[in-house]
C-alpha cells in the first residue's frame, strides 16, 4: 500500500511564483536546419525555453495546507513526484486516500518550467528540494528511459543520465510542418496527436519515433543556433489538460468559498 508522508515542505504555489554545457543533437535525420532568426532559428533564451515548458502542465500530491505530500519512490526513498500523466497522477491519489483515509489530499497542478526548475532539471541548478522528482508517463519511461539515459551519457550529460528520473519525449519528421515541431510526452500520446491532426490513425503505428530526455532538449535549445526551435513545442494529453482545467476550476472555488 502507498503510504504518503506528510511532512511540512514548501507550499506547491511557492514554486510557481516568478516564473519566468554545449552538445547539439541534430533532430531530423542528421541534418541541421538553418532558418534564420525570423520564423524559428536559433538559440533560446532562459526565459523563451521556460515559456514553452510552463504551456505543460504537471500534477502533484498536496495535503489541507497546500503542502506537498511525499510518496515511497525508488529503493524506499520518499519523493515529491511531478506527474506529467494524468491518469497516474490521479492513481496516486486515490492509492494515498485509502492509505491516509484521515488526510485529507487532493491535487495540485504546476506548470512544467516550474517543476522542472524544481526537480533540478536545468545544468548546474540544484533541485530546490530533496528528492524533487519529475515522473513521465510509466509506458514510456518502461519503452525509452534507458535509451534516453544512454543519449544524455552520449552527450556528456552523465550527472542527469544517473538521476533518479528520466522524462522522454517522442517526435517525428512526418508530423512537423513550417509552423511547428510537436513533441510528445508518450507513444499514445503521440498516436493520438496523429489523429487529432487529420492524419489515418493506423499510420502512426508505421512511423519512426525519435526520443531524446527532455534535458537533452533544454540544453540545445539553450547552446544550439542550427535548429528552429521556437517551432518546437510540448503537447500533453487532452487528458492532461483537462484535468489541469477542473483543478484551476476548484482552486478558484475555494478561493471564492473562503472569500479571498
Amino acid at each position: 500500500m502507498v503510504c504518503a508522508c506528510l511532512a511540512m515542505l514548501p507550499p506547491a504555489c511557492a514554486l510557481s511564483r516568478g516564473i519566468k554545457g554545449s552538445a547539439l543533437w541534430r533532430l531530423r535525420g542528421g541534418d541541421a536546419i538553418d532558418d534564420g532568426g525570423a520564423d524559428g532559428g536559433g538559440r533560446l533564451s532562459h526565459e523563451d525555453i521556460e515559456a514553452k515548458l510552463n504551456r505543460v502542465p504537471t500534477f502533484c500530491l498536496v495535503n489541507a495546507d497546500d503542502q506537498f505530500v511525499r510518496m515511497p519512490g525508488k529503493d524506499s526513498i520518499e519523493e515529491v513526484i511531478f506527474f506529467i500523466d494524468a491518469a497516474e497522477a490521479i492513481e496516486a491519489l486515490e492509492l494515498n486516500r485509502a492509505g491516509n483515509p484521515e488526510a485529507e489530499l487532493r491535487l495540485a497542478t504546476l506548470p512544467l518550467g516550474a517543476a522542472f526548475t524544481a526537480c533540478g532539471g536545468w545544468p548546474d541548478e540544484p533541485p530546490r528540494g530533496a528528492h524533487y522528482v519529475l515522473r513521465g508517463a510509466r509506458a514510456a519511461v518502461t519503452a525509452k528511459g534507458d535509451e534516453a539515459r544512454a543519449q544524455l551519457k552520449a552527450m556528456g550529460l552523465n550527472a542527469m543520465a544517473e538521476s533518479e528520473w528520466v522524462l522522454p519525449l517522442f517526435m517525428c519528421d512526418e508530423f512537423q510542418t513550417p509552423q511547428m515541431m510537436p513533441l510528445f510526452f508518450s507513444e499514445a500520446d503521440f498516436e493520438a496527436g496523429w489523429a487529432r491532426a487529420g492524419h489515418p490513425p493506423d499510420e502512426a503505428l508505421f512511423l519512426v519515433h525519435t526520443v531524446m530526455d527532455l534535458r537533452a532538449l533544454v540544453v540545445n535549445m539553450a547552446h544550439s543556433d542550427a535548429m528552429p526551435w521556437a517551432r518546437f513545442m510540448l503537447v500533453a494529453s487532452e487528458a492532461s489538460y483537462e484535468l489541469a482545467q477542473q483543478i484551476a476550476q476548484e482552486v478558484a472555488e475555494r478561493q471564492t468559498d473562503a472569500g479571498e
